[in-house]
């Protein structure tokens, strides 16, 4: 489909070629109000109604189908057309009902639809509602009848031609003449079916003709002619002798009403041959016949319509005036000859230059004649001008066909006195319709309002470049908008804001809700037509419109039709659309239904789960200024009581998320629900994790696909609530259990594997020659596994190390309970009991963080990319930057969490040697061992500057030990010494 082709439309200095009457004229009838969208367009979503899921509903059924040949797709396409255009109708259907008093004999219902089957709008209906949708109706119209004739059968065409060249005679019918000028001039037919389409848009959106007559006064009195001239002539008579013949001098009659003289002959151009006027009631009778008659022909009426209306209102000459005899088809035919006809046209047009007694008079004869100077005065809007210029137009070009191949009906020597408006050579130059129409200020602001700017783009064949221009103006403000907030989700991408070549004025209608649906629509229907988007421009701006109209679904709430629109965006852009759009979605199921979805439509789902979840941490703009100075979490107070050792860990309820910590976690989840995937779930989770702990994170995209690389790592730090909730929700060995249960069809923990597993390996699929093939190897499972764990250790030790950090907050609540609280006795020993479970549980969690190589291994490019046996020192900037990155992620936790989270280890078992007994001081000395022998630990607490605390700390723990041995006199209970350096009695003074 060239919506590019260049069409010679009306244009040029209109006052230079002939004298406008520049007169203020208002038409008596009523005009809709223009379709300017007076609400944002987030106002605009919350008034969303059914019609976004009907139009979504239509596009799903031909995507289903999946038409595959060019004909299949312009079929489809066409039948999308008149499936909008159908839904169109039926929303003017139920607004009028509601909205159209007045308009073809409707009366307001209240709000109450008649139908069965009508959906209730959401909110509040106005009269500009209907409005807005009966401009989209006649936009979709005009869509289908321009397809339609872009599709037209060229073999029907030839076969038109060809009858119609055996009837170029001097007794051709004036009808069949039309009909071939119309078959063999294409731009003629485009013009005739716009000519067409604007008479049949009135006639549907005006106030009825009935209604309109009715506004005059009442109608027995505007039907019976010139009855108070008639009356006034025939009392004059009585009084003077009269002479009725047409040749003799008029008798000067004044009128009743005032001092003006009154035509004293009634034939129907007594007023301007006599230059005389009517009485004041016949003057109205006349402008409301004339009027009616104008709006007649402007709404495309038939000949016979505007006959029988004529003969129902005592107007029979009046029909006979302007043609509308029973022989007569329609204002551009006539059966009578060509010539006949040719001449009676040319009488009109005379008629319209300097006869008639009002505009409308002249408005008639002119659009007859083909006369655009006596059709201006009566152009009130858009519609008006432009119906106007191709009447006008169109007559002069059927004017030219004529002379050109029927000269034989026009004798060389014979010639008329009357002149004609050659239209074809006053419009010499092809030019745009939207300059052409710079005419009149009426026109000028109703021709900017949205509907009407794309109805012209369509009609002047210029639509690629007006969705070009919309796409840049939508550039423009997301450009202003990502200036002035900080809102990183936005759809429409504003790296295209200066995409024109030219600086060109915008006319914008992005703000109105129905034209962005409308040109979203036309963005994939040229996909279905197969148009090319062969510039970067031109795709670049689709992308955008569709992108605004899956925020305006996003705004509305219809997250469900998202993924169907998203569909048609250009490669990477439906990633990041879908990327930035899957955190909103939240439930479960709507989770598998939009996987679901996602698949169906062919989209790269582990791309855009990878990439989501990095727009998640950004949209939620973690980087408070408590994240930017994060230098290490905090788990210890200073208390001098003798119970601890000079510090205790500080009291934390882990409480509910804030919104943007939810949507951090929640981004995660899509994990669960996408079978297999190991590698992309845990790269991910750990992602993740690492970035609420800790300064930077991993961003393994760079090496996968540098596209997706889109974001800068943003500081997020020091959350160390949202990472429990988050190893709560997706803890490793879960996410194992279903990974591996996708995978090999048997659910097992990859960190820990059971001896019996690990010696029968389940079958599982591997690469092969020939696709994928089932094996049972011992040596494959195991190498897969290892990889498998490698890639989730990470994960893994990040769970521990946050597992840890929760034991050392519940000990500290253990401490509350066992040291403050009054309770029984039996109370006593079961809180003991419970205290001791407490302490031993954080001595497991503890254990695996205290051993040396925590949080130290990390994954290669080579376990990514299957670089075997290549020297890291050959490894490009490229892959050495991420392992880097990752290196030093784990080193500021290390050096963040492990000094903290020792030395409040120190201060629980300190404290934990009054509560139970003073042997776990001795588990406190061992630190200092444990600390000095790793050397990654030693490390943390000399770049965290923690080492005096541990020191200091660890001597009030040496001197508690000796002051508690001192105080039991050197007694052991009775028990055997110990025979290991743990033994108490080395620090012993006594002995």
């Amino acid at each position: 489909m060239d919506f590019q082709t260049d069409i010679s439309v009306p244009n040029g200095d209109f006052e230079d070629a002939m004298e406008v009457d520049q007169d203020d004229h208002s038409p008596p009838f009523e005009i809709p109000e223009p379709d300017g969208d007076p609400f944002p367009l987030r106002d605009m979503a919350e008034r969303v109604g059914r019609e976004v899921e009907e139009f979504a509903e239509r596009l799903d059924k031909y995507v289903a189908e999946a038409v595959r040949s060019e004909e299949d797709r312009r079929d489809a396409a066409f039948d999308i057309v008149k499936d909008y255009r159908i839904i169109a109708e039926k929303t003017v259907k139920r607004l009028d009902r509601l909205h159209g008093a007045g308009r073809s004999g409707n009366e307001q219902t209240n709000g109450v639809l008649a139908d069965d089957d009508d959906v209730l709008f959401p909110q509040a209906t106005s009269i500009h509602d209907l409005h807005q949708w009966q401009n989209e109706l006649n936009t979709w119209r005009l869509l289908e009848e321009m397809l339609e004739r872009l599709s037209s059968d060229t073999i029907s065409q030839s076969q038109a031609r060809k009858k119609m060249s055996r009837n170029n005679d001097r007794f051709t019918a004036d009808g069949g003449a039309w009909q071939d000028f119309i078959v063999r001039n294409p731009v003629a037919r485009e013009r005739y079916i716009v000519l067409k389409w604007l008479e049949e848009s009135a006639d549907r959106t005006w106030e009825d003709i009935e209604s309109l007559g009715a506004k005059f006064g009442n109608q027995d009195d505007l039907d019976q002619g010139w009855l108070h001239t008639r009356e006034k002539i025939k009392s004059e008579k009585r009084f003077r002798r009269w002479d009725n013949s047409i040749s003799a001098l008029a008798p000067q009659v004044r009128s009743g009403y005032s001092s003006e003289y009154i035509v004293t002959q009634l034939d129907p151009d007594a007023v301007t041959r006599l230059n005389r006027a009517l009485e004041p009631p016949d003057k109205a009778s006349e402008d409301r016949c004339w009027t009616l008659c104008w709006q007649m022909l402007r709404r495309g009426w038939s000949m016979d319509d505007v006959r029988r209306w004529c003969e129902d209102h005592n107007e029979q000459a009046r029909a006979m005036m302007i043609g509308a005899t029973p022989d007569v088809e329609n204002t551009k035919t006539y059966s009578n000859g060509i010539n006949g006809r040719y001449r009676w046209r040319k009488a009109c047009f005379q008629v319209a230059r300097d006869g008639g007694m009002n505009q409308y008079e002249k408005a008639v004869f002119g659009l007859l004649g083909g006369d655009l100077k006596s059709l201006e005065p009566v152009s009130f809007s858009w519609e008006d001008h432009l119906f106007a210029q191709y009447n006008t137009l169109l007559l002069a070009q059927y004017r030219r066909y004529l002379h050109r191949n029927h000269s034989g009906h026009f004798p060389p020597d014979q010639q008329y006195s009357f002149g004609h408006f050659d239209a074809v050579n006053y419009n010499r130059e092809p030019h745009d319709i939207q300059t052409a129409l710079q005419l009149s200020e009426i026109s000028r602001v109703d021709y900017r309002t949205p509907f009407k700017l794309i109805q012209s783009q369509i009609i002047g064949h210029r639509i690629q470049d007006f969705l070009v221009q919309q796409g840049v103006a939508l550039a423009q403000k997301a450009e202003e908008r990502a200036t002035n907030t900080t809102d990183l989700r936005q759809l429409v991408d504003p790296q295209f804001a200066n995409l024109l070549e030219e600086e060109v004025a915008i006319e914008s209608v992005m703000d109105n809700y129905d034209a962005l649906r409308f040109l979203a629509h036309v963005v994939i229907l040229l996909q279905f037509l197969d148009t090319p988007f062969d510039s970067i421009q031109l795709q670049a701006a689709a992308d955008n419109i569709l992108a605004a109209y899956i925020e305006f679904l996003l705004l509305a709430g219809k997250l469900n039709l998202i993924p169907l629109y998203a569909s048609w965006l250009s490669g990477d852009r439906a990633i990041r659309i879908m990327a930035k759009v899957l955190p909103d979605v939240t439930d479960e199921n709507q989770r598998q239904e939009y996987l679901q979805l996602m698949q169906n439509f062919g989209m790269d789902v582990h791309a855009i789960f990878t990439l989501q979840y990095e727009y998640a941490l950004a949209y939620s703009l973690l980087i408070a200024e408590g994240s930017r100075s994060f230098q290490g979490i905090q788990l210890l107070e200073d208390n001098a009581d003798f119970k601890w050792p000079g510090k205790r860990l500080i009291a934390h309820e882990v409480g509910p998320l804030d919104r943007q910590e939810e949507k951090i976690v929640q981004s995660t989840q899509w994990f669960q629900i996408i079978s297999g995937t190991w590698f992309a779930t845990f790269t991910a989770l750990t992602e993740v994790a690492q970035r609420l702990l800790s300064k930077s994170g991993i961003d393994w995209r760079f090496i996968i696909s540098p596209a997706l690389s889109l974001l800068t790592l943003i500081p997020v730090c020091g959350r160390v609530d949202a990472a429990i909730q988050l190893f709560e929700i997706l803890s490793p060995t879960g996410m194992s259990l279903k990974k591996t249960k996708d995978m090999f069809g048997v659910e097992f923990d990859v960190i820990n594997p059971s001896h019996e597993l690990m010696s029968n390996p389940p079958k599982f699929k591997v690469p092969g020659r020939n696709g994928k093939r089932r094996v049972n190897n011992l040596e494959a499972f195991d190498t897969m596994v290892s990889a498998m764990q490698q890639e989730a250790g990470v994960y893994y030790e990040l769970s521990q190390l946050v597992e840890a950090i929760q034991a050392l907050w519940e000990w500290r609540v253990m401490e509350d309970v066992r040291i403050y609280q009054q309770v029984t006795k039996q109370d006593a020993k079961a809180a003991q009991y419970e205290a001791m479970e407490a302490l031993d549980h954080l001595r497991m969690v503890m254990d695996p963080v205290l051993k040396a190589g925590f949080l130290t291994k990390i994954q290669t490019p080579e376990d990514i990319l299957d670089i075997d046996g290549e020297d890291p020192e050959d490894w490009s900037d490229e892959l050495k930057d991420p392992i880097e990155s990752q290196k030093e992620s784990l080193a500021q936790i290390r050096r963040a969490y492990l000094p903290e989270m020792v030395l409040g280890y120190i201060s629980a078992l300190h404290c934990s040697a009054h509560l139970f007994t003073r042997d776990r001081l001795l588990d406190t000395m061992e630190m200092a061992d444990v600390v000095a022998e790793n050397e990654e630990l030693t490390k943390a607490f000399q770049q965290a500057g923690k080492m005096r605390e541990l020191v200091d700390m660890l001597a009030i723990s040496s001197k508690t030990l000796l002051r508690m041995n001192a105080l039991s006199g050197g007694r052991n209970g009775g028990k055997s010494r110990k025979k290991d350096a743990r033994s108490r009695e080395l620090w012993d003074v006594s002995v």
